[in-house]
């Protein structure tokens, strides 16, 4: 009996050995694997070489849509004309079978040789990709590569089995010229098979959703494109999926809670309002970036322009002037935050400084000066003590004295930093000097103060939508019926086009480098999530879900896993082998 084994293993191992020869001689093969295999240790280098993790992510999903949908196609047809049209036309099949070696043995042995051989071009590109990149980045990778050639390998892997298991059944059951017409249907269509439903999609975004608050009888009219931008957006910060993800995650969860207290909803129309109360609640007490202690600033200068406040007192052009406040607390700069940050046990806090500073080291790359170009956020986090005579103007060339307010402040500041010309009768400013300009920068602002109201700014026009969309009651209109309707039509066809079963699992598996995802710094409050997008390729589009009424806050979550899709195809592809087997044992070669 151990003889007969040993015998058999030779046979097999054998017949595995006549696959590889033949099909080794033939050099249109091995040309065409060189080149595959070319292609990809070019594509890996370049990869490796680009520095942003945005590029890569196009790149690479650019790559895979070639090597798949082209080269990888391309070899599997290839693959199965030659061992299962020439060589049973030529009777090498034949001289095989005949020579007391099983049909289905020789069936099974040659369709696991010949996924080896298609499958070895992936394993190459996984490896290459991965080689390559921990060579030209001192020995090390990170978890977007890892994961993104990962998913790639077993995408690709299991879309060749199910592909070539199609093919074969095609060739075996209809014929090589009906395959072959077939085969070249599905190369053509594999590039814009997903862009209709993309372009219908595109074409609603336009359409308004009109949402009504019956407390107090008011309508407020959203675009459907950022109704669904800020519950995506929701999406990835509540995952943290997105840049600088713990403090961006603690402060949307910050803006975002409705059941507070007091009652208070951030929305655009108030933010300005409660400048005080996000203040100490998130940058004081969560943060602990404001320093809670009183700050005495004095400073002279040379009246310039008069509010109506000081035309009421004949101050004159001219006039010598000292200006006092008290601020009850301010922001740290760098040096403290840094040492808050090296000294904290909390590793909330800790994560979250650490994505503070690194915010503020990236936006200074673009904004060099930002004070300067971000002046009109200034006052909005100074906040004066209510001492008696702690804050005032004085007219040292008359003797007299008002009271100074925050707006003061501001318009001295506007000149000083900002250069904005002060209008006489309204804003209050003294002469520019170079002294003056650096006392500024020394003792009243940093970028801190700045900081904290640009990234409340990026967030507030989406948590708004995101609060009117998923707390306020639909209007049930023409609008609302006409979304639900094309929605529905875009599911039916998203489930019968096989490339959006197959492809939606890889984009959603292999994600987007999500460390890029983040506002335009020169933007009030803009964030493409679509920028990373390949335009071939499907991504979920999430049913905005109807609760009582309202959008469910969790939408982001309401899509059915593409895997269920995926390898439900797998298993079709299985039936389609097995069918294969039975069709293979049943042919005459002679």
């Amino acid at each position: 009996m151990s003889k007969e084994a040993s015998t058999i293993k030779i046979k097999i191992k054998d017949l595995i050995n006549f696959f590889y020869r033949i099909l080794i001689h033939e050099k249109v093969f091995v040309i065409y694997f060189i080149i595959i295999n070319s292609f990809s240790l070019l594509v890996s280098v370049l990869f490796s070489l680009i520095k942003s993790g945005e590029t890569k992510n196009l790149l690479f999903d650019f790559y895979v849509i070639i090597f798949i949908n082209i080269f990888l196609f391309i070899f599997i047809i290839k693959i199965i004309n030659f061992f299962f049209v020439r060589k049973i036309e030529d009777k090498t099949i034949f001289v095989v079978i005949a020579n007391s070696f099983s049909r289905i043995r020789f069936f099974i042995t040659q369709y696991f040789t010949l996924l080896i051989i298609i499958t070895s071009p992936v394993f190459f590109s996984y490896i290459m990709f991965n080689i390559v990149y921990i060579l030209s980045n001192d020995f090390t990778t990170n978890n977007f590569v890892i994961k993104k050639t990962l998913v790639f390998m077993l995408f690709s892997i299991i879309l060749e089995i199910s592909l070539f298991n199609f093919l074969v059944f095609l060739i075996l059951f209809i014929g090589n010229q009906p395959t072959l017409v077939i085969s070249t249907l599905l190369l053509s269509f594999s590039f814009v098979a997903n862009i209709p439903a993309k372009l219908i999609w595109e074409s609603e975004k336009d359409k308004i959703f009109t949402f009504k608050d019956f407390n107090n009888n008011e309508s407020y009219d959203i675009y459907q494109t950022d109704v669904y931008n800020s519950i995506a957006l929701e999406g990835l910060i509540i995952n943290k999926k997105i840049k600088y993800k713990n403090l961006i995650h603690s402060l949307n969860h910050y803006l975002t809670n409705y059941s507070r207290n007091d009652n208070i909803i951030f929305t655009i129309n108030n933010l300005n309002n409660n400048n005080l109360i996000r203040y100490n609640e998130f940058w004081k007490n969560e943060m602990g970036i404001v320093v809670p202690s009183k700050k005495e600033i004095s400073f002279d200068g040379i009246l310039l322009t008069n509010s109506k406040k000081t035309s009421l007192k004949k101050w004159s052009l001219g006039d010598k002037i000292k200006i006092n406040l008290s601020l009850n607390s301010y922001f740290k700069n760098e040096h403290q935050i840094r040492k808050l940050l090296n000294c904290t046990s909390s590793e909330g806090i800790k994560s979250n400084i650490a994505d503070f500073l690194s915010f503020k080291s990236d936006l200074k790359k673009t904004i060099i000066n930002i004070p300067q170009q971000k002046y009109n956020l200034f006052g909005d986090y100074l906040f004066l003590s209510n001492n008696i005579n702690s804050n005032q103007i004085i007219n040292l060339s008359k003797n007299e004295k008002i009271d100074l307010d925050v707006n003061d402040i501001k318009s001295i500041f506007n000149f000083i930093i900002a250069g904005v010309n002060p209008i006489d009768d309204k804003d209050f400013t003294i002469r520019y000097s170079e002294e003056l300009k650096n006392y500024f920068y020394d003792n009243i602002i940093n970028d801190e103060m700045f900081l904290t109201r640009i990234l409340e700014n990026y967030l507030i026009y989406y948590t708004t939508h995101y609060y009117y969309s998923t707390n306020y009651s639909l209007v049930q209109n023409d609008t609302l019926r006409s979304y639900l309707d094309i929605k529905k039509k875009l599911n039916i066809m998203n489930f019968i086009n096989p490339f959006y079963l197959t492809w939606v699992f890889y984009t959603n598996k292999s994600g987007l480098y999500y460390d890029d995802i983040w506002f335009n710094p020169n933007s009030t409050s803009l964030i493409e999530l679509n920028k990373q997008q390949n335009l071939f390729l499907p991504y979920i589009i999430f049913d905005l879900k109807n609760i009582n009424n309202k959008f469910d806050q969790n939408s982001f979550n309401n899509f059915i896993d593409p895997s269920y899709l995926f390898i439900t195809l797998f298993l079709i592809s299985k039936l389609l082998f097995l069918s294969t087997i039975k069709k293979f044992n049943k042919i005459d070669f002679n």
